[in-house]
């Protein structure tokens, strides 16, 4: 037989443990694991606010650095493009070959920026150690 508690009561259970009532934790807020005496909520709920205000922080300046970065990465080639064109008479060969340096360049500074965001919002990973083993 189990001698199980709850609060003030106590039961005896069987063998099975299918059969205990689920326990009530009066003491603790099950959402922060928190003794309920002290307020938790308010630090919580200012917690997540200055993360998400962090969040939001991060999300602008990377948007506002990959925009500028953008911009020159189409504009100067195809203003080049352009010139070249109007300085050695051709259609508009030295042009296409701009954008589509252009779109290179935009892909690459798109991937930067992901891979930028990313590794700073995942907690780095502690790699265990290696020993070298020598075999003899």
């Amino acid at each position: 037989m189990l001698h199980y508690s709850m609060g003030n009561r106590s039961k005896i259970v069987g063998k099975h443990l299918d059969a205990l009532p689920a326990p009530r934790y009066t003491n603790y807020d099950l959402r922060t694991k928190l003794p309920s005496s002290v307020s938790a909520g308010s630090s919580i709920e200012s917690l997540e606010q200055s993360t998400l205000a962090a969040a939001k922080k991060q999300f602008i300046s990377a948007s506002v650095g990959m925009g500028w970065r953008l911009a020159i990465a189409v504009l100067l080639p195809i203003i080049a493009g352009v010139k070249l064109d109007q300085h050695f008479h051709t259609s508009s060969a030295y042009t296409i070959v701009a954008f589509m340096v252009a779109t290179v360049a935009c892909v690459v500074i798109v991937k930067d920026a992901m891979r930028t965001i990313s590794r700073q919002q995942t907690p780095p990973v502690r790699s265990k150690s290696r020993v070298k083993r020598h075999v003899k």
